[in-house]
């Protein structure tokens, strides 16, 4: 230990700043090594103050190294202080976040000291709030998700308020389908008086209650019966921005219809509990004795205590200590076996009889069971067997069933008809009460046990008492008897006599009657049709169903006796003809007519009739279904078959066109290219240049040609940007004027500013310039106007029903272009073709200028309505979504000519004549170039030549994609540079490889500028 520099620091110099410090502090020479610390520092990393001192502090870094800290101790004395954040580590091994404040001091040969603060509870908090806010992410689209498919019903609302400040309404802005399921009502765009009429009305103040959670912010949740719909939801509201609030509802209709019958059911049992006839109890068993956890109140008549009293006590502190012990002793035999017990007992001098069996509640074992006086009941025994002699012939010789209940409800005595019927020995039936030997539930719904004291009861009232009442044998099957229960002395005990007549035939031949003629009230009356039975002779009603007043409007008093004809329902002469069908076939079968109902409406019907014999007479059973809506049905389904079946033409078409465009433009690419590279190599004087530059001419227009197919396609959008439409109308003013007839006048009505679209200005110009001249040749050689109008506009679903592509469209901000003309106009079998390819009207016409206007339209997302009359004129709307980007305007910049590139190319495309003019045109750029016909042998060639500078990859190949081939030599060389070469649109391709390292791009045909300025890029 170096004793000298300990001692240069006395605890003089630095008593008033340690002691009075709540921070770390550590005074350290420039070598390291600690000179002195404090209390606070101590604590933090768990050494004492003598351990540390001329300690290295290296040694408690936990991140840099003594040369680390030798450079950190540099930057403190060049700046004179510091503060930073790093890592000690604690004697335990824990790693501390920390903050440094350090500071120079050049005394005494240089020295640096520091206070330090614990940041690790700073540092968990910023840990745990980035958690939450990656957690927010991704609950957004967990959310969206639960939204769409969770079970609970979500509606988003903004409150609305009067005058005052009070919440009188609020507005449904959105709902999930588990609402609309819930409530069966879509209140989108309603309020809630709208949506639920009366709610106003209803006892609990649905508006005031939200109403205070959009204005404070305070959530709630409540659950509550809704009138209007006869249901309970389990509410949750809350406020997620001011005036706004979220209701949750999950519908618990029937888990309240449970909890009322539970409530009943527990009230049942403690009526039981307090009111029962015999001893019930249920206690908790443990090794060392049992403790009463419930008891009916008659306990009071046994040992002096009420029921209720007896909670919480145990054996010993009931009963003498022997009886208690032999109590506790069986109550632990039965739980530990798990059986029934039952056994007689004597306690102050009266007889019981003990039933105990083990009970499960919520995984704990209890016992439960029932304590019988059987005293008089011993006593009455005792005189039977002494008249036993005077009742035997009585009981054995009677047909029907004798049996002996005595006062505390139970059998006593019983002959063998009774045994007979009950399937029981005397020994199992006999102790038994009637409840026991009856199914829980009585045919009328009362319960067995509460009816049976219900008949004792007023048999010990009024003397004989005669009821029918279910008994179950001991195989478990019911049979009915006939009771008749009268009050008899036997020795001065009062019994019921009970005789039973066996019924159970009688019963179920009235029974199976009844319950046909129930069951055919029910189904006749909960068929959905109209169906009735009317008399042969007359054609009266003598019977007619609920659906009978639902469809005509006719209840069943004012039908009945009166017969269709006097009803209006349908026609004399539909009633005629169907009659001569009934003489001919003996019924009638899908008869078709027109039924009137009783407030005069006219609706399809079938009618159904069948001969029957009702109480001897001849009627007629007629079944009659109304067929308006699902004839509206079919006509609906076929027109939209129609809709379906040209859908799928134009869609089929769109198809063709891109693929037939894809392969056009790899043979112009070829044409395109040996032309530019012949012009390039040629004589400027050579004949053959203006052959060259009409081939050249021919090709772009043949490029356009693809454009317009892939456009129709919906593959046609290529240079996205946001786009003025009113300055891009101004632009084309010259062009449009020279392009229409001399006696066709325009007119522009342009709105700005508007706007911006995200579209492609080429293709915009295209749509303007068909319109405009198909409007130009509409006018003809007669005076008119051409109108091109611009705007913005808020469209909803009701007004782009009737729009063309409305699957892809959606309700919002859309930027209008309108382009009217006062020519011919047109009928509506040609705008039904309007938009077919190669169908025209002109004679010379190619037809592919309105479909790719089509397809240029489906290719931006947007959609196009049209208006035309004939000798009136056409309109043409272009809807396109409004973009929320700024309109930008982007210049272009010069490139050098003489541009020249080194190294190996891979040049990779599936047709030979497009790698054959490619590889001209790259080594015209002065490179190697290697190709490859597909994109397998394009990565074994990349594996081959490692200094590939880059690749030009095509993007439809067989054997292996492009998009497929770019992953491949992405894992073989992580930063290679790849430059996709495709007919389709680079915003098309920009889509399939987004985020994923596309060096490049360049569209099909291409020539060699286009080319050398898309390496240059890359």
């Amino acid at each position: 230990m170096n004793t000298e520099r300990r001692s240069c620091v006395t605890p003089d110099d630095f008593h008033s700043i340690i002691s009075t410090s709540i921070d770390g502090f550590l005074f350290v020479d420039l070598g390291g090594n600690i000179l002195e610390t404090n209390d606070s520092y101590c604590q933090t990393v768990g050494y004492s103050r003598d351990e540390l001192l001329n300690l290295d502090i290296s040694f408690i870094d936990a991140i840099d190294s003594k040369d680390d800290v030798a450079k950190r101790f540099e930057l403190i004395i060049q700046k004179g202080s510091l503060r930073f954040e790093t890592k000690h580590r604690h004697k335990n091994g824990n790693v501390i976040d920390i903050e440094v404040s350090a500071n120079y001091s050049p005394a005494q040969g240089g020295s640096i000291f520091s206070f330090i603060r614990d940041i690790s509870d700073k540092k968990q908090t910023e840990n745990r709030r980035r958690q939450v806010e990656l957690a927010l992410e991704e609950s957004e689209w967990k959310f969206q998700a639960l939204f769409d498919n969770g079970p609970i019903g979500v509606a988003y609302h903004r409150m609305i308020y009067d005058n005052s400040g009070k919440a009188v309404d609020y507005l449904f802005l959105d709902v999930n389908d588990k609402y609309l399921e819930l409530t069966g009502v879509d209140p989108r765009d309603k309020t809630v008086t709208q949506a639920f009429p009366g709610i106003e009305n209803d006892p609990f103040d649905w508006i005031g209650t939200f109403g205070k959670v959009a204005r404070t912010g305070e959530s709630i949740r409540f659950e509550q019966y809704l009138e209007l719909n006869d249901r309970w939801y389990d509410c949750v509201g809350y406020q997620y921005k001011p005036d706004h609030f979220v209701a949750a509802f999950l519908e618990i209709t029937d888990r309240k219809k449970a909890e009322a019958v539970l409530l009943k059911t527990n009230e049942v049992f403690s009526l039981f509990m307090r009111h029962s006839p015999i001893y019930v109890f249920i206690k908790e068993v443990t090794p060392t004795g049992s403790r009463v956890l419930q008891a009916s109140d008659n306990f009071q008549e046994m040992v002096g205590i009420k029921g209720s009293d007896m909670i919480g006590k145990t054996m010993e502190e009931l009963f003498p200590p022997e009886f208690a012990a032999k109590i506790s002793a069986d109550d632990r035999n039965v739980v530990a076996k798990g059986d029934l017990l039952k056994i007689d007992e004597e306690l102050n001098g009266r007889s019981y009889t003990t039933v105990k069996f083990p009970l499960t509640q919520e995984g704990n074992t209890l016992l439960a069971g029932f304590t019988i006086d059987i005293t008089e009941r011993k006593q009455i025994e005792d005189a039977l067997r002494q008249s036993e002699a005077t009742f035997r012939k009585l009981f054995e010789d009677s047909s029907d069933a004798i049996l002996l209940i005595d006062s505390t409800g139970v059998f006593v005595k019983c002959n063998q008809a009774a045994l007979d019927l009950l399937k029981m020995t005397s020994e199992q039936f006999l102790l038994l009460s009637p409840a026991r030997i009856s199914p829980e539930f009585q045919p009328d719904g009362r319960r067995s046990d509460e009816a049976a004291l219900e008949m004792i009861s007023l048999a010990y009232s009024k003397g004989l008492h005669r009821f029918d009442w279910t008994c179950v044998n001991a195989e478990g099957g019911e049979f009915i008897v006939e009771v008749s229960l009268m009050p008899i002395t036997i020795k001065g005990q009062t019994m019921l006599h009970n005789t039973w007549r066996n019924i159970t035939e009688r019963k179920r031949v009235e029974r199976g009657l009844q319950l046909s003629e129930q069951k055919f009230s029910t189904i006749f009356n909960l068929m959905p049709d109209i169906v009735g039975i009317t008399l042969m002779a007359d054609g009266c009603f003598i019977e007619v169903n609920d659906g009978f007043e639902r469809w005509t409007g006719w209840s069943r008093e004012e039908a009945l006796g009166k017969s269709s004809l006097d009803l209006g329902v349908w026609s004399p002469e539909a009633r005629a003809k169907a009659v001569v069908i009934m003489q001919e076939n003996g019924r009638l079968d899908e008869f078709e007519f027109m039924m009137t109902t009783k407030t005069g409406e006219q609706r399809n019907a079938l009618m159904y009739l069948l001969p029957i014999i009702v109480q001897g007479q001849k009627c007629l059973f007629f079944l009659a279904r109304d067929v308006t809506e699902f004839k509206r049905a079919v006509e609906d389904r076929i027109d939209f078959e129609k809709q379906l079946l040209h859908a799928q033409k134009l869609e089929s078409l769109g198809v063709l066109a891109g693929g037939i465009a894809h392969d056009f433009n790899n043979l112009l690419m070829v044409i395109m290219g040996n032309a530019d590279l012949a012009l390039i190599r040629l004589n400027p004087e050579s004949p053959a240049v203006d052959n060259l530059k009409r081939i050249e001419e021919a090709s772009a227009r043949a490029a356009d040609l693809a454009k317009q197919m892939l456009a129709y396609s919906g593959k046609g959008k290529f240079v996205v940007e946001p786009l003025d439409m009113s300055r891009l109308v101004e632009e084309m003013l010259h062009m449009l004027e020279v392009s229409i007839s001399k006696k066709a006048v325009l007119r522009f009505n342009l709105t700005k500013p508007t706007p911006s679209v995200e579209a492609d200005a080429t293709q915009m110009r295209q749509i303007i310039m068909n319109l405009v001249i198909n409007a130009s040749e509409a006018i003809g050689d007669k005076s008119g106007v051409i109108a091109i109008t611009t705007g913005c506009m808020d469209c909803d679903r009701n007004y782009l029903k009737d729009v063309w592509l409305d699957e892809n469209i959606s309700a919002g901000l859309y930027v209008f272009l309108e382009i009217a003309d006062s020519g011919c106009g047109m009928d509506k079998a040609t705008m039904t073709k309007l938009f077919d390819p190669f169908f025209t009207t002109k004679f010379t016409g190619r037809g592919l200028g309105m479909a790719a206007v089509l397809g240029i339209v489906r290719g931006h997302k947007g959609a196009i309505k049209v208006y035309s009359e004939l000798n009136r004129g056409t309109t043409f709307k272009i809807l396109l979504p409004a973009s929320d980007r700024p309109v930008e305007l982007f210049n272009g910049h010069d490139q050098a000519d003489n541009w020249q590139g080194s190294g190996k190319v891979l040049l990779v495309d599936d047709e030979e004549t497009v790698r054959g003019i490619g590889s001209e045109m790259l080594k015209e750029l002065g490179f190697t170039v290697i190709t490859a016909d597909d994109g397998r042998e394009a990565v074994a060639a990349f594996k081959r030549n490692p200094d590939i500078a880059f690749v030009i990859l095509d993007l439809t190949m067989p054997h292996m994609d492009g998009e497929q081939c770019f992953r491949e030599l992405k894992q073989l060389k992580p930063d290679v540079k790849v430059m996709i070469s495709s007919g389709y649109s680079e915003h098309e391709v920009s889509i399939k490889f987004a985020g994923k390292g596309l060096a490049g791009f360049i569209q099909k045909p291409y020539k060699l500028s286009m080319l050398k300025e898309a390496i240059r890029k890359i």
